[in-house]
């Protein structure tokens, strides 16, 4: 999949807010389940 730079641009600006909020804090991602045992989903998750 191939994200076009607007889109990108697009979703930076949208999570802003929430990046400005969590600055400075500790944020746990409950890793686990489906996401641990299909390699796909494990490499999406950590592309993101």
């Amino acid at each position: 999949m191939t994200i076009t730079t607007n889109t990108k641009a697009a979703v930076l600006a949208e999570a802003l807010p929430w990046l400005k909020a969590l600055h400075d804090k500790i944020v746990v991602v409950k890793y686990g389940g489906n996401a641990m045992t299909d390699e796909r989903l494990k490499a999406a998750f950590a592309a993101d």
